[in-house]
């Protein structure tokens, strides 16, 4: 279970991340298994067992694509 002061660390470690993208033009990798924290990506790998298995993109609308992950 996730605590709600976790849930506002991650939202506010994620802010930072969207800032820097939008004033380095950085591209941040980040390696997750929490699909709220992947649905703020514009695109997600999926891996098993080592290897790419699939792939999704974000088209902007992150509460379907936090479904699909």
């Amino acid at each position: 279970m996730i605590k709600k002061s976790e849930t506002h660390a991650s939202e506010a470690v994620i802010g930072a991340f969207i800032e820097t993208k939008k004033t380095l033009g950085a591209t941040i990798l980040m390696v997750t298994h929490d699909t709220f924290s992947a649905s703020y990506c514009d695109r997600v790998i999926m891996m098993k067992d080592g290897k790419v298995d699939s792939e999704l993109t974000n088209n902007g609308d992150r509460r379907n694509f936090w479904k699909i992950c």
